[in-house]
Formats: C-alpha cells, sequence, structure tokens
C-alpha cells in the first residue's frame, strides 16, 4: 500500500470538481476519486483529512494494480465551474 499526501486550497475547491486520476501511460486516465466538496464515510481511498482554514490536506491510499510496473496520478480540476473558469485561456 501507498499513501498519498495532497494539500487543495479551499479557495480553489469553491464550486469546483477535483478529481484525483490515475493511468498507466500518461495518456488514459481514469477517475480515481472524486471530491465535490464532501468525503463519503465508508470510502477505502482516503485514509485521512486535515482542514488547515486555506487548505484541505487528503491522505489517499492507492491501490496498485496488479501486474503493472508504473502507475501515475494526477489532480485534475473542473475548469468549466467557479474560479477556474474565470482564469483567461481556460
Amino acid at each position: 500500500m501507498t499513501i498519498l499526501i495532497s494539500r487543495i486550497s479551499t479557495q480553489l475547491l469553491s464550486g469546483e470538481i477535483v478529481t484525483l486520476q490515475r493511468s498507466t501511460n500518461l495518456i488514459g486516465w481514469e477517475p480515481y476519486f472524486v471530491f465535490d466538496g464532501t468525503f463519503p464515510e465508508d470510502d477505502p481511498t482516503v485514509l485521512t483529512t486535515m482542514d488547515y482554514g486555506s487548505f484541505l490536506e487528503i491522505q489517499f491510499k492507492l491501490e496498485h494494480i496488479d501486474g503493472i510496473c508504473a502507475e501515475f496520478y494526477r489532480l485534475a480540476v473542473n475548469p468549466g465551474h467557479g474560479i477556474a473558469s474565470q482564469i483567461p485561456g481556460l
């Protein structure tokens, strides 16, 4: 088991959907965890969450894919809503 610690700005989360995505080839990305402002209590991928006011710290438990040598993770923000849509060029 691997633990990924991620810190996400609470300002960024205002009206946004943040998705932790996983890929084995850096081309095809699949959702691993979708954060819409709440955490399901029974979600096995989230170990702990800490609210520090200006950001949330989330510890994810990463389950590896059998037979795969490399896995990549990224946080993706839905650019069509909230503050991300206010940034020129998005």
